[in-house]
């Protein structure tokens, strides 16, 4: 399955990352959650094409890697996804 995955707004409240780790974060939960998408979308019911705005509840970081971040929150944005 060919995903592509465009995040045009992430908000990310009470991290602790400077804004300098912004276009990081990003770009690695863009990569996370395709990846996510690819391995689960037809086994999971995922809604196909646009989504306004998806929120989740929160996750919790502990100046964890930005990675490990990553996967955390496009975990938790998969889960609202299917929904």
């Amino acid at each position: 399955m060919i995903v592509n995955l465009q995040i045009d707004r992430l908000v990310l409240e009470g991290l602790p990352y400077g804004s300098h780790h912004a276009p990081l974060i990003r770009a690695a939960v863009e990569r996370e959650l395709a990846r996510v998408i690819a391995q689960n979308a037809l086994e999971s019911g995922l809604r196909l094409g646009a989504v306004a705005r998806v929120g989740t509840n929160p996750v919790r970081t502990q100046s964890a890697p930005v990675e490990n971040t990553a996967t955390q929150i496009a975990e938790a944005v998969f889960g609202e996804l299917v929904r």
